[in-house]
């Protein structure tokens, strides 16, 4: 692993205090800054975080900034948002000047999505802009019409485009040089930068690109310490998956920590997310995984049961009776119809679904591996690739996505059953455990949230469906057809 790369930024409690109302005062700015920006632009550029934002929208916001520009030191940085070009407006004219003698800018066009996700595309010529445009589709699609709707991506006057804005950050001194740049960062290139939604689990997306707009590398940079663990804990992940199945996971380029945040880069994987039904490929992969570590272990003793019957316990059950008693009734039915029956364990992705997959020359690959786990119950993977398609990708009730366990057990899927060596009851027992395990799990997420997103709430109604028929069928000790596609005979 590579030395730590650190500079003087301060951490993000340790910055000055609040603002005066006038915004003279820079040694006491503590604006709000939009995207994490505070966060991860010193980890990527080097020298201290903004400490001032404005958009031109608001009252004053120019006057303010100007100001807190002359006041501020050399390195020093602030964030204006929106247009600089707008009829009527001296003082924006007499901003931008200031602002060009006195200081370097990088621009980024601001997209927003779902949950408040903002992507942050580079707009310092077409080819960093087209390159970071892979970020906003699945697969690397880019929506119809995008560029050219953008226009000439001149440096000022984005704003009102297509409803998108312009963010500028601004260092005061010279010409950015990049000697300051973080060392894995292609010389005189770019990045793109997808911000998570903003709350307690926030994590930092950043497309490193050349000259060419071509990615480089994959940096995932902390927001906060939740999000550091989760880079540090997948930094081990791909460490150990390369080892257990070489060529599965993305190379590891270097990780560290920097302006007190972790971060980390991975090699960029190229191709094609394979579809959104499980191939062969999916399943050669799946075998692989189910092979690396595989271990038979009673139920009580499985890590996934054990957490997920502690967090159905903690949760109150006055927030939701009914989808309590369902997954109360699905744990206990599990408990009952698994006896002293011993289940495989094995290494897993953790989030096996095409938006975390790449075909390249043949071979499936899988990036994102900070919910992977050594001791994962077998048939994880599969099902939940199987639930998260269905319910996102297909938008299908739960009904349909269980009656269509069929296909999926009927086709390549069933090659990981036969791998594995289980009866029917032990799949039944193990789609149950992912059920069980994933509803609680993101309960227990969800209830944290201000609103639930609404790809949420459709997992929530396809998994509580799923509950209840599967609770139904172990409790009545029943087989469903689905769960006949093994090599080995049911009990």
């Amino acid at each position: 692993m590579p030395r730590s790369e650190s500079n003087s930024t301060p951490s993000r409690e340790g910055r000055p205090g609040a603002a005066t109302a006038d915004g003279l005062d820079p040694a006491r700015f503590r604006d709000s800054i939009p995207h994490g920006i505070d966060s991860w632009y010193p980890v990527l550029r080097g020298g201290p975080a903004p400490v001032l934002f404005a958009d031109t929208s608001e009252l004053r916001a120019v006057q303010r900034l100007a100001r807190g520009w002359a006041e501020l030191p050399e390195g020093g940085r602030v964030i204006l948002q929106g247009g600089l070009r707008q009829r009527g407006r001296v003082d924006l004219d007499e901003l931008a000047a200031a602002l060009e003698r006195g200081g370097s800018a990088e621009r980024f066009v601001v997209f927003l999505g779902p949950g408040g996700v903002a992507t942050l595309l580079p707009t310092a010529d077409r080819a960093a802009f087209r390159g970071g445009a892979a970020l906003l589709g699945r697969g690397g699609r880019t929506r119809p019409g995008l560029l050219e709707g953008l226009g000439l991506l001149t440096p000022f006057g984005l704003t009102g485009r297509n409803d998108r804005k312009e963010l500028t950050i601004w260092t005061k001194g010279g010409s950015r040089d990049g000697r300051d740049d973080l060392t894995v960062l292609p010389v005189e290139g770019s990045v793109a930068v997808i911000a998570s939604a903003p709350d307690r689990n926030q994590k930092i997306i950043v497309r490193a690109q050349d000259r060419r707009g071509a990615a480089r590398a994959i940096l995932k940079i902390g927001f906060n310490q939740r999000s550091d663990d989760a880079i540090e804990r997948e930094t081990r992940a791909i460490e150990a998956v390369s080892k257990l199945c070489p060529g599965r996971a993305p190379e590891l380029i270097a990780a560290s920590e920097r302006a007190g945040r972790s971060w980390m880069a991975q090699e960029f994987l190229e191709g094609p997310n394979g579809g959104l039904r499980i191939t062969n490929l999916h399943a050669n992969m799946l075998e692989e995984l189910a092979g690396a570590g595989r271990r038979d272990l009673p139920l009580r003793e499985i890590d996934a049961f054990q957490a997920a019957v502690r967090r159905l316990e903690g949760l109150d059950p006055g927030f939701d009776p009914d989808w309590h008693d369902a997954y109360r009734t699905l744990a206990s039915a599990l408990t009952d119809a698994t006896d002293d029956a011993k289940l495989p364990v094995h290494a897993a992705h953790g989030d096996f679904v095409p938006w975390n997959l790449a075909v390249h020359e043949g071979r499936l690959r899988a990036f994102d591996w900070e919910h992977s786990e050594l001791r994962a119950p077998a048939l994880h993977d599969l099902v939940h690739f199987h639930v998260q398609t269905g319910a996102l990708a297909s938008e299908i009730p739960g009904e349909q996505v269980f009656d269509e366990l069929r296909s999926l057990f009927a086709g390549p899927g069933g090659r990981v059953v036969r791998a594995l060596g289980i009866d029917g009851e032990d799949v039944l027992r193990l789609v149950s455990l992912h059920v069980l395990q994933m509803g609680v799990t993101s309960e227990v997420v969800e209830r944290l949230r201000p609103a639930p997103l609404i790809e949420s709430v459709r997992l929530r109604r396809v998994r509580l469906a799923l509950c209840v028929r599967l609770a139904g069928l172990l409790a009545e000790r029943r087989l469903p057809e689905w769960c006949l596609v093994s090599g080995r005979a049911a009990a």
